[in-house]
């Protein structure tokens, strides 16, 4: 069994707690930690060490705003069919500085959304 590295216990969620930027949607969070965010999407961004702004993370009507995370990995996930168009990627988002009552609101999030 290999140890866990991770600074932060991540906690997976329910489906459809998403994060949005001012361009729109960026994807659904699949899991959460204090230190940051796993996120599924069929946008690709464009690079690593991008900062993303003013986000917004909405998960069972609990909004947590003006977010920012570093973008820190990313990578793409083999298709769902052999003849599928839609490429799924995901990416591994770092909060970058988290006030205090974010973290509350984080909190709060990953006791209400977190999968059972």
């Amino acid at each position: 069994m290999q140890n866990e590295r991770r600074r932060w216990k991540r906690t997976a969620l329910l489906e459809g707690c998403l994060i949005f930027e001012s361009e729109g949607a960026l994807g659904e969070v699949f899991d959460i930690s204090e230190g940051g965010i796993g996120l599924q999407t069929i946008y690709s961004l464009p690079q690593t060490d991008r900062l993303l702004q003013e986000g917004l993370l909405c998960c069972q009507g609990i909004l947590l705003e003006d977010l920012t995370c570093k973008i820190v990995s990313s990578l793409v996930l083999p298709k769902d069919f052999e003849f599928s168009t839609v490429i799924k990627r995901r990416y591994g988002l770092r909060f970058t500085n988290l006030t205090d009552s974010q973290k509350i609101k984080l909190d709060k999030i990953t006791k209400i959304c977190q999968l059972s």
